[in-house]
């Protein structure tokens, strides 16, 4: 039998071992994301990062956009991209004939540094998987599935992320 949990139906305190479990899990995924940032080439915020992933993924391709995907005020967002843009992270270009806005872009070496980051992530994750029985990295990999998909979060194709090089490659216009 499949157990369900509604937030409204108080089953989240009858599963608190699994909340606290999950809460557990991501402060060491939180964790290993911070070592993957302070480890990069160039230094960069846990919300930087997100702003390149964002961009690079073709889901924000101004800065409206990525104010409304990172759920920030805009003014926010102009400083952010100030700064990657400093660091020649994105860049911003003219949106197209006729238009007065202007486009974002994940320059090269924000590509260089979101494909070095999430490699960073996969090394220190793979070390900690090797530290768990065998037996139970496939139900681990099950149940994480389950939950990224009751999140409606997509799966990646290939394992690739968002904005890796893959993606680059592969021609993705930004």
């Amino acid at each position: 039998m499949e157990t369900q949990i509604r937030p409204d139906s108080g089953a989240a305190d009858t599963n608190s071992d699994l909340i606290d479990s999950f809460l557990r899990a991501s402060r060491l995924l939180v964790a290993l994301s911070a070592r993957s940032l302070d480890e990069a080439s160039s230094p960069i915020t846990f919300a930087q990062f997100r702003a390149l992933l964002v961009i690079s993924r073709g889901s924000a391709n101004n800065q409206t956009q990525l104010a409304e995907e990172l759920a920030v005020a805009p003014s926010s967002v102009t400083r952010m991209v100030d700064r990657l843009e400093s660091a020649f992270l994105v860049e911003r270009t003219r949106a197209g004939a006729g238009t007065r806005g202007l486009a974002l872009r994940v320059t090269e070496k924000g590509q260089q540094v979101v494909q070095e980051v999430t490699d960073r992530r996969r090394v220190l994750i793979a070390e900690v998987v090797a530290n768990m029985p065998t037996d139970r990295v496939d139900a681990l990999v099950e149940a994480l599935d389950a939950f990224a998909d009751a999140g409606d979060e997509p799966k990646l194709a290939g394992g690739s992320l968002p904005g890796s090089t893959a993606d680059f490659d592969s021609g993705l216009e930004i």
